[in-house]
């Protein structure tokens, strides 16, 4: 009879060399952001119109509240020639207090003007100051106003100030009686 070698076989345990397998399930991890770039971008974005909002608040200018004292209109058609009656102030003559609230004069017109007094000092002659009035020694003011726009003048001593436009002195004139 033939001899039979038996060749050993190798235990189960190493006969496979790769990796094993674990036995217990990992747990499950935390799902990352995919972008976190992206949220902290949102984030800074936020913070910052937040911060952006509460400045304007803190900053903004408050409504200019409506005048209170003797207010002038100041009319135009846009033209204003040497004969146009419909460049004017209105009314022509106000009433003021001294050191009291200031006297407006509001723009309505399209052009700018002028409340210029009949003084030495703005070079009146007969044309601007048709009464040959010189104010010297009350409150001297020469204030342009815009198209639209208002100036005021606080009056600091008593008398009449007589004023007109120096861009249209042939037609715009006014006066303030301060008392």
């Amino acid at each position: 009879m033939p001899k039979t070698t038996f060749i050993p076989k190798r235990p189960a345990h190493r006969a496979f060399r790769g990796k094993t397998m674990e036995q217990a399930p990992k747990p499950a991890e935390a799902p990352k952001p995919k972008n976190r770039t992206m949220a902290l971008a949102i984030i800074i974005i936020a913070i910052l119109v937040v911060v952006g909002v509460g400045v304007y608040f803190l900053t903004r200018p408050n409504p200019s509240p409506t005048p209170t004292g003797p207010q002038v209109t100041v009319k135009d058609d846009g033209l204003c020639g040497s004969s146009d009656m419909s460049c004017l102030f209105t009314p022509a003559s106000i009433n003021a207090t001294v050191n009291g609230a200031a006297v407006t004069w509001k723009n309505t017109g399209t052009i700018s003007h002028t409340v210029t007094t009949c003084d030495s000092t703005n070079g009146q002659t007969s044309t601007e100051c048709p009464n040959g009035t010189d104010a010297t020694g009350l409150d001297s003011f020469s204030l342009t106003v815009a198209g639209g726009a208002s100036v005021t003048h606080v009056f600091a001593k008593a008398g009449t100030y007589y004023y007109y436009c120096s861009i249209h002195p042939f037609t715009m004139h006014g006066q303030v009686i301060a008392s």
